[in-house]
């Protein structure tokens, strides 16, 4: 179980360039990740976007890539001629404006802003493909050992939180009969209010009754709670990315609780039913983090 949580980091270093990828992963229903490149390498994003893909699949990830060349052969220096030969001109029309004698030097044209420029070499990109992905390979290592590691340190509260919850069941099906009881005397109750005793049909209204309640009982909520239990167990243990199932079994088990508490008026069942959701609701926090 990993959490969704983390921080990797690869770097790759020689004499022709110093590459680092960094990817940051916080949490999210579905999988989100932004990459920021250098423009020379831009047509690799897809590249690494589905490597990443392939092994993280739950979370909010930012990728930063910096790569900085240290090889003069990937640089190209080029004159802005039509710029120089502006510069030139509005120096000639100055020098004569303001009768300079100087002569305009090479210095004065090409210190100007914009007339040398400075571009990487495009379509050399191939040349650091191997080397991008493998360095993100690394740092997605780093950040799926981080998430592991908090992974464990979920497990352990999810178990405890879960262990709660499941004691609270134990009692309130310790209490189930009590529903029962309470329900079939509001019913006798209601009944003997409004038919007669002289004309009461004690079976019929005893077979009745006892039907009415048992559709009111609980019985059927804790087990299918007990059974959610034992698969939350289950799923917790698993190598697999488990948030989505965490999250629906949560819900289920929400549902058990709400109907419990719909079906009685027994204090201490309904006491139980709002510690059960808040427990529930203890579960589902952790859960949110969980890939």
């Amino acid at each position: 179980m990993r959490s969704m949580t983390g921080y990797g980091v690869g770097r790759i270093e020689n004499e022709n360039y110093d590459l680092k990828v960094e990817i940051r992963s916080v949490n999210s229903r579905f999988t989100d990740i932004n990459i920021r490149l250098p423009k020379i390498i831009f047509n690799l994003e897809e590249s690494v976007r589905k490597s990443i893909k392939e092994r993280i699949s739950r979370g909010k990830l930012d990728v930063y890539i910096n790569l900085n060349i240290y090889n003069s052969d990937n640089m190209k220096v080029k004159a802005n001629l039509e710029l120089a030969r502006n510069y030139h001109s509005a120096l000639s029309s100055l020098s004569e404006e303001f009768d300079i004698q100087k002569p305009i030097g090479l210095s004065d044209l090409y210190l100007r802003e914009g007339v040398l420029e400075v571009h990487q070499v495009e379509n050399d990109s191939t040349f650091y493909k191997e080397s991008i992905l493998e360095t993100t390979k690394i740092a997605i290592d780093t950040l799926i050992e981080m998430r592991e590691e908090e992974g464990k340190n979920l497990k352990e509260i999810l178990k405890k939180d879960k262990s709660i919850l499941y004691k609270m069941v134990c009692d309130a099906e310790e209490r189930a009969p009590k529903v029962i009881e309470e329900n079939l005397k509001k019913i006798e109750d209601k009944i003997k209010s409004i038919i007669s005793e002289e004309k009461l049909d004690i079976q019929r209204l005893t077979t009745e009754v006892t039907i009415m309640a048992d559709k009111l009982a609980i019985d059927e909520e804790i087990g299918r709670l007990f059974s959610h239990l034992s698969q939350f167990d289950s799923i917790i243990e698993s190598n697999e990315p488990v948030g989505r199932k965490l999250d629906f079994l949560v819900q289920e088990i929400n549902r058990e609780i709400n109907t419990i508490g719909s079906k009685s008026t027994n204090v201490e069942i309904l006491s139980l039913v709002v510690d059960m959701k808040s427990q529930v609701e203890k579960l589902r926090e952790q859960i949110q983090n969980i890939e």
